[in-house]
């Protein structure tokens, strides 16, 4: 059954549908926000936030966009939200809140493993939307227009962004890299 057939079937008061859809995105929606927390704790609240919204929106689900591309773009508001929340909890500036701020609380193996990979250094040295577009792309692998649709952007803006953001990776990895004692 397609996703689009689900949301009607759990409009219909099937009560099956739902469980089925959480099934179906829960792994990859936790990984494309566990990427940006780095928090266990953090990841499991906004993606059960996510798929509440989800639930009681469903009946908002206009099919103008594919169900995936609406989970997303609700995932990516909640991620949004959390970030602002969590900024003016610290009071802390803007620049601070970034990736950085993210990897306040972590387990001493993500410590470990922050501290020895070079790409989620450079990946956290990345601005939002930088980061966003390129684990939209590259880690979730969903399609230019429907990263477009989740960031809100047209696709022209998103390939220039994307050309942009994988130019600063690359450079900023260079100079981790280097860093970490290894030669390109």
């Amino acid at each position: 059954m397609t996703d689009e057939e689900l949301v009607l079937e759990a409009l219909s008061g099937n009560d099956e549908a739902l469980p089925i859809l959480h099934d179906r995105y829960v792994d990859m929606i936790y990984q494309y926000v566990y990427v940006q927390t780095k928090n266990h704790h953090d990841t499991e609240e906004i993606v059960q936030d996510s798929f509440y919204k989800m639930a009681t929106k469903l009946h908002s689900f206009d099919h103008k966009s594919t169900f995936k591309t609406w989970l997303y773009t609700i995932c990516r508001n909640t991620l949004l939200d959390f970030h602002r929340k969590k900024r003016k909890d610290r009071s802390v500036s803007a620049e601070d809140v970034h990736i950085d701020g993210l990897f306040a609380s972590r387990s001493a193996e993500e410590e470990v493993l922050q501290k020895h990979s070079p790409i989620l250094d450079a990946l956290k040295h990345l601005k939002k939307d930088y980061q966003d577009v390129l684990l939209l792309r590259f880690v979730q692998n969903l399609s230019l227009n429907e990263t477009a649709e989740i960031m809100d952007k047209s696709v022209f803006a998103v390939k220039s962004l994307q050309k942009r953001a994988s130019k600063k990776f690359v450079s900023i990895l260079d100079e981790r890299w280097e860093q970490y004692g290894h030669k390109r």
